[in-house]
């Protein structure tokens, strides 16, 4: 019975994360699903009768030959943890593996690029939200970044190195929005494909200094760009438009 719910239960929740249905739930809750969907087969071997004997079994090499039982234990607990590791792993990848199919970079001369400068700028209607509903508003695909302080620059007070990372999707085009006005320093790279790969550029706007404009010509997994402030940079957030 516990295998069958324990084999049930997988393919339950395989099936609604394959027909998008767990798409809403974050990534660690899927994980847990997945991981839970083990636990009917897992108390099943627990209280089997060849688990029980063997636990009596181990109890009287306790007894009888501690320094014995305590290796075979570290190597079962060992073995376990491998296993839970690994199937975690295996897990998170698929749930944040992109869709998109593996293009092989342009290899034209020239890079051609389309938008307009407005999907750049800050949307007008997010302006006087409450905080946490402004970052809803300007960023409904909300990206992780880090910050790390680089030497003065020439031209003004302070420079900021900022690495922005990509989520379940590869990115092409992504605005910064800040507290503080900003300007393009350099453009340091881009991974996997970089400035040697693809067509990389900047989008500043003089009638909207608070937001920042990357994009490139070739799917990217995380950019790496120098922006230099009058303040010390503050972000509200980081939206990946496509």
């Amino acid at each position: 019975m516990w295998p069958i719910a324990s084999f049930g239960f997988g393919q339950a929740t395989a099936l609604a994360d394959a027909k998008g249905y767990l798409k809403w739930l974050p990534g660690y809750v899927v994980v847990v699903l997945y991981v839970a969907s083990f636990a009917p087969i897992v108390y099943w071997s627990a209280t089997h009768e060849r688990a029980l004997r063997f636990r009596e079994w181990l109890l009287n090499e306790w007894n009888a030959n501690r320094r014995k039982a305590v290796g075979l234990l570290c190597v079962i607990v060992a073995l376990i943890l491998v296993a839970s590791v690994s199937t975690i792993y295996m897990v998170w990848s698929a749930i944040h593996k992109t869709r998109d199919a593996a293009y092989i970079p342009s290899t034209n001369k020239l890079t051609r690029f389309e938008g307009n400068v407005a999907q750049f700028s800050t949307p007008p209607q997010c302006t006087g939200l409450p905080e946490d509903k402004e970052r809803e508003c300007l960023c409904p695909r909300s990206l992780d970044y880090t910050l790390a302080a680089l030497p003065t620059p020439p031209d003004n007070n302070y420079a900021t190195q900022i690495n922005i990372t990509s989520g379940h999707e590869d990115m092409y085009r992504v605005v910064i929005y800040g507290r503080t006005t900003m300007y393009v320093g350099k453009v340091f790279d881009a991974i996997p494909n970089g400035l040697g790969k693809s067509g990389l550029s900047t989008v500043q706007m003089d009638f909207d200094r608070y937001a920042l404009g990357i994009t490139s010509s070739a799917p990217e997994r995380e950019f790496r760009l120098q922006i230099n402030t009058s303040e010390g940079l503050r972000i509200k957030c980081v939206n990946q438009i496509n």
